[in-house]
């Protein structure tokens, strides 16, 4: 009985991480950086401003994509929506964490 009901809360986590994923979502993330640190520090933001908003916009985006897009998770418009601003939440409080805190 325990191991059926294992199975099925296993199965309810439906998220694999896969090499396509990841490299996607690495490589997006890795190109905001590229593209759009160098404009906005050139524009005369400091560093870790700079890092924190394309970071915070970047990997949401990223995640996004790979989210919805590649392992197709949403089932309306609605759903997506919400799910991009979830990501974009957590998202932008781990960044600020992550440049201000650390």
């Amino acid at each position: 009985m325990r191991d059926a009901m294992k199975e099925q809360e296993v199965s309810k986590i439906d998220f694999k991480l896969r090499y396509k994923s990841a490299f996607i979502f690495f490589l997006l993330t890795f190109l905001c950086n590229i593209m759009f640190n160098p404009i906005l520090m050139g524009a005369g933001m400091s560093g870790q401003w700079s890092a924190f908003l394309v970071n915070s916009f970047g990997v949401t985006a990223a995640a996004s994509y790979v989210y919805l897009v590649i392992n197709k998770k949403y089932q309306s418009k609605k759903q997506a929506a919400l799910t991009v601003l979830a990501i974009g939440a957590v998202v932008t409080i781990l960044c600020y964490n992550f440049v201000f805190n650390v």
